[in-house]
């Protein structure tokens, strides 16, 4: 692969970040009519622009190591639609959960200690584990309003569900932004 892969490629609203993992979330082909199957997994290198090719050559590493390219091409015929909007198509970075829980502060790695019971078993990804911890919040905040004339004991695991979600979502939009 050349040396002159450019460091980030903007598709629709995703940026692509070399060396940083992404998941297909729909399933799309490309222009050498390979399918991304949802839940496919791999790192992005980078893309080349070829002079006579009206698109992108999408350079990924699959997750078992193989090197792979695939093109885009926008137009007539191509793939416009998945160039246009690819964040509808791929997620990413995907963050491993034990890797999020490391950018996390000390004050969130705290209130994780505390209402890790909420949240066992912790999914594998981050994406799966902020969706996790918003519907848990959620429960908390609705066991607090319920109890709340006899004095709630939900109202700590609430404000610490609260604060472990914003600082994911901090995480995960700095990564990708």
């Amino acid at each position: 692969m050349s040396d002159a892969l450019p460091e980030v490629l903007h598709l629709g609203c995703r940026r692509l970040i070399p060396e940083v993992q992404y998941r297909v979330i729909t399933e799309f082909i490309d222009d050498d009519h390979m399918v991304h199957h949802v839940g496919d997994r791999w790192l992005y290198l980078g893309c080349t622009h070829p002079k006579m090719y009206p698109g992108y050559v999408i350079h990924i590493r699959n997750l078992d190591g193989a090197e792979i390219q695939f093109r885009l091409k926008w137009g007539n015929g191509g793939q416009s639609n998945v160039v246009n909007s690819f964040e509808n198509y791929v997620v990413g970075p995907v963050l491993e959960t034990a890797q999020l829980i490391d950018c996390l502060s000390p004050d969130a790695k705290d209130s994780l200690e505390r209402v890790r019971h909420w949240l066992e078993p912790l999914p594998d990804d981050s994406e799966a584990l902020l969706e996790h911890v918003h519907k848990r919040a959620a429960d908390a905040r609705i066991a607090d309003d319920k109890s709340d004339y006899l004095g709630s004991n939900y109202e700590q695991p609430a404000s610490d569900l609260s604060k472990i979600a914003r600082e994911i979502e901090i995480s995960l939009r700095g990564r990708n932004a």
